[in-house]
């Protein structure tokens, strides 16, 4: 392979004079149209057939009859096929890839058959498919799967732009969006822990998100479609909860599930407002009711399974995001100073003073009943997370100045606070125990 792109680089290189791009992440949007005039004489020859032919001769031979270029475009399709399903995560076998399919568009790309452009990408997005089979979390791999997807994406948005339509634009984003997810969550099924799967998860419904016409700035003549990405995005918040009572240490699926649940507001707040109005009150009411039924669920998934750290994260980013409700940060209405006491006490009611009463007191968390006891060490654990989530809750809370004056009981956070800071520099069994360094420093003062 590497005798054989030499070749190809350098056949490969615009009369233009444009720069020989390396294999890196960061150099994948600089694959544009501007490639699109490359032209090519020639490239290398792999044998598949067992023959040791001599690869300089054969190079020479395609150089000095000039094979068609398409053919030419396939055997390095075919070279890097073969190393890069033993060596996934290779940056300048991808990069090759990468030039020999915008050597494939040529010229035509802005007029070819649309049939014809999905065809080639298509059939790449099938090979890395094939890919992840084996090496699901190969950097190298998804980035140029998202490098694939944002052609289809811009491709599909930008043909026939005078007669495309909202609508026709949905039905063509939403199947590829959904195909997206669907082999991220076989992926993340079967190789457990995946953040790459994740990521690219989370770019698909980001796109999707954020070409969705609102009633902001394009007018839909269904107005079903503007409350059918809310019902999508709250299928994806389901999901996570769902995902994290089968997978417990998927510390990326429960950063995902706050972003999704995040795009599911924001598209309530900017297209489905004033639907929301009326069925709920204000937007921000509907809102405060969407992310208290996510704290619900994630509360009872912390009955079950109050041992494990990433059950507690996925608590405080929902804590978070219902802070940042009731402090105006969705760039939406702020509430009455009466309104927001009363939100943020039954918040720190349930979701702080209880917490803390269970965690220090040895008082129920809520009703939930098992025969099984928990060993010493799950108690133990239980307590650091727990503890843990506190503190950050109390340090997100203190960090929003507007929300400090709407506490009721400003000491009783306090006494919580130092209380669990006690507590945790006491664990002699945490490593990097930050709050034990913490500790001591205050004495030295």
């Amino acid at each position: 392979y590497y005798n054989v792109r030499k070749l190809f680089r350098r056949t490969s290189i615009s009369s233009k004079g444009q720069h020989r791009l390396g294999g890196q992440n960061h150099c994948i949007n600089s694959f544009g149209a501007d490639d699109g005039g490359a032209t090519t004489s020639g490239v290398a020859v792999l044998s598949f057939g067992g023959a040791s032919d001599d690869t300089s001769n054969s190079s020479a031979s395609i150089c000095g009859n000039a094979v068609d270029s398409m053919l030419l475009r396939q055997r390095i399709v075919d070279a890097t096929s073969c190393l890069l399903l033993t060596c996934p995560d290779n940056a300048t076998a991808w990069a090759d890839r990468r030039r020999a399919l915008l050597l494939a568009l040529g010229n035509e790309e802005g007029h070819m058959p649309s049939e014809k452009f999905e065809n080639i990408f298509i059939t790449e997005l099938k090979f890395v498919d094939l890919l992840f089979t084996q090496h699901s979390k190969a950097p190298n791999a998804w980035a140029h799967r998202k490098w694939i997807c944002s052609r289809i994406v811009c491709e599909k948005i930008s043909r026939d732009t005078g007669t495309n339509t909202a609508e026709k634009e949905l039905q063509l984003l939403q199947p590829w969006a959904e195909g997206e997810i669907d082999l991220c969550t076989r992926v993340a099924e079967h190789f457990p822990k995946n953040y790459f799967a994740w990521a690219h998860r989370y770019y698909a419904i980001s796109e999707l998100f954020s070409h969705w016409p609102n009633d902001g700035k394009r007018y839909l003549s269904d107005v079903s479609l503007v409350g059918s990405l809310g019902a999508f995005l709250a299928g994806e918040v389901m999901f996570i909860e769902q995902w994290l009572s089968r997978h417990v240490s998927d510390h990326s699926a429960a950063h995902y599930g706050a972003e999704a649940l995040r795009l599911h507001l924001k598209h309530g707040f900017r297209s489905g407002a004033g639907a929301h109005r009326e069925e709920s009150g204000t937007a921000t009411e509907w809102a405060l009711a969407v992310v208290k039924g996510v704290l619900t669920t994630s509360k009872q998934l912390i009955q079950r399974y109050s041992s494990h750290e990433v059950i507690w994260i996925w608590r405080r980013h929902v804590g978070q995001v219902f802070l940042d409700i009731v402090g105006g940060e969705f760039d939406t209405e702020t509430l009455m100073a009466g309104k927001a006491v009363e939100v943020l006490g039954i918040f720190l009611e349930a979701h702080v003073y209880e917490v803390y009463d269970y965690l220090m007191n040895g008082r129920k968390l809520s009703n939930y009943n098992t025969n099984i006891r928990p060993e010493e060490e799950e108690v133990r654990l239980s307590r650091i997370h727990g503890l843990t989530y506190l503190l950050w809750i109390l340090d997100q809370l203190q960090r929003r100045n507007a929300l400090i004056d709407f506490v009721p009981d400003k000491e009783r956070l306090n006494t919580i606070r130092n209380a669990c800071k006690d507590t945790l520099a006491k664990d002699v069994k945490v490593c990097y125990n930050t709050w034990r360094f913490e500790k001591v420093s205050e004495d030295q003062l």
